[in-house]
């Protein structure tokens, strides 16, 4: 196992200072979560159009003589799906 210290005594130019002093670790949180709004908006597009290209699939596969779309099972599952991606 490698151990070692690293002490950083460098002095940052006062031009080359982003923000308010001692509040960089406030200002990269604020960030991040404004990032993870965009992430979040991203995926739930991306799941509306999997939902939206699935739903008539459901309905021209057919299984047993009929449409898998039509069986109680699978209904319940596309349906909270959509409950789902309502919510979100």
């Amino acid at each position: 196992m490698l151990n070692s210290n690293v002490t950083l005594d460098e002095q940052v130019p006062e031009e080359n200072i982003v923000g308010e002093l001692g509040k960089g670790y406030k200002i990269a949180i604020g960030l991040l979560n404004e990032g993870r709004v965009g992430i979040a908006a991203q995926m739930l597009g991306l799941a509306q159009g999997v939902f939206d290209h699935t739903v008539p699939y459901l309905f021209q596969r057919e299984q047993f003589g009929q449409a898998i779309g039509k069986f109680q099972g699978m209904q319940f599952q596309y349906a909270q799906c959509a409950a789902d991606i309502e919510a979100a």
